[in-house]
């Protein structure tokens, strides 16, 4: 199939939702990536209408579901112990069948309702797609997991879990007063007609098959721009303190890379660009908290968004550099003259620098780093013109 109808598929129109574009957003990313999805909302939000209508889109797919609580037991999730086998061969096995470990995908609803013990065990198969326990050691199928809650929790039981997560949202009651005039029409005409049923788009093998292409390295990541996705960083986990204590693990901001690696596939390009990187804002931002998004949109625009007129800036300094032979100043052997020119050219190029406009932090950096060398090397090719007096 062309891949590039997918971004128009994963909408609310699409899948007989209302104000969920970004969530179904992270959703497409995470099939395409085999990532997993938290959302947190209040009770009839439609988190589980949304999650079931996006896996609806994959055919041939097997789904695991189950709710959470305090008597949920581990072989609710990864299957009950077979006793043939405790008769035969001495030891306990579970039979995975129609287990979490056997389904492509799963969703867990009110996940941080479960024993902490269960959990634990959860954490391996999300992670490492792996489930082990004794002799048992299983590869589990899991592609995408989508997990909810009613609230959200932050302490040690929790952060582990919630890393887990790439993609999280916090999911709003519909705002627009139009968009539940929709709703209550939609309600009735379900009803009546029955009409809201998805027509998928992708086999399960498609999707893996495109999993496949994300990870085969495909798609390159040219130094610059990760050098400018490195500055990106930086600056949002300094930017976001001013509102909240943000943990970005260094695993999250490997795996944010894949976004844009996928928003690159998704175009039918071989190589990341600047536009790209703007998809991360998926992973990287608890979508719906205006505090993180809003973050993002200013340090994207400062570091990123002008990545094509930053290079010419840059370019533009390093010729300054070069017209000014500054790597080789120490070996030069001037004449009187000729230091009288070469002071005349540092002190032209510090003024027209005070005017010179940065489009990025790189290229600040790089300006105030060349304003300092300049500045020496006025000093030395006045010591050396004394001398040669």
């Amino acid at each position: 199939m062309n891949i590039k109808i997918l971004p128009e598929k994963f909408t609310s129109k699409n899948l007989f939702l209302l104000e969920r574009d970004k969530e179904l957003k992270q959703i497409m990313y995470a099939l395409i990536l085999g990532e997993h999805l938290f959302f947190q909302g209040e009770a009839g939000t439609a988190k589980s209408l949304m999650a079931t209508n996006a896996f609806n889109l994959i055919e041939n797919a097997k789904l695991f579901s189950i709710q959470m609580s305090e008597a949920t037991l581990s072989e609710h999730l990864f299957g009950a112990y077979d006793i043939n086998t405790w008769k035969e061969k001495g030891y306990l096995k579970r039979d995975i069948t129609n287990s979490i470990l056997d389904a492509d995908f799963a969703f867990i609803d009110e996940i941080f309702d479960g024993r902490e013990d269960v959990l634990r065990t959860l954490l391996g198969v999300l992670n490492e797609r792996k489930f082990s326990e004794g002799r048992q050691q299983e590869k589990a199928k899991l592609h995408t997991c989508i997990a909810t809650a009613n609230y959200q929790t932050i302490n040690e039981k929790t952060i582990p879990i919630l890393d887990r997560f790439l993609f999280k949202a916090d999911i709003k009651s519909i705002s627009s007063a139009s968009n539940r005039i929709k709703m209550y029409k939609q309600y009735i005409a379900k009803e009546k007609n029955n009409n809201d049923d998805i027509i998928p788009i992708l086999d399960i093998k498609e999707l893996l098959n495109l999993n496949k292409d994300l990870y085969s390295n495909k798609i390159k990541i040219s130094s610059d721009i990760l050098k400018s996705y490195d500055n990106f960083i930086k600056e949002f986990r300094k930017e976001i303190k001013n509102f909240k204590e943000k943990f970005i693990s260094e695993r999250t901001t490997n795996k944010l890379l894949d976004i844009a690696r996928a928003s690159a596939l998704l175009d039918n390009r071989k190589e990341v660009n600047a536009n790209d990187l703007y998809e991360i804002k998926y992973g990287l931002c608890v979508i719906n908290d205006m505090d993180e998004e809003n973050t993002f949109e200013i340090v994207f625009q400062r570091c990123i968004a002008n990545i094509d007129e930053a290079k010419i800036e840059l370019e533009k300094l390093e010729n300054i550099e070069k017209s000014l032979k500054l790597e080789v100043f120490d070996m030069l052997d001037l004449q009187p003259n000729e230091y009288v020119t070469h002071l005349h050219a540092i002190k032209t190029e510090l003024a027209n620098l005070k005017d010179f406009k940065c489009s990025t932090n790189n290229v600040e950096e790089a300006k105030n780093k060349l304003i300092e060398k300049l500045k020496t090397i006025h000093e030395k090719s006045k010591e050396k013109l004394f001398v040669k007096i």
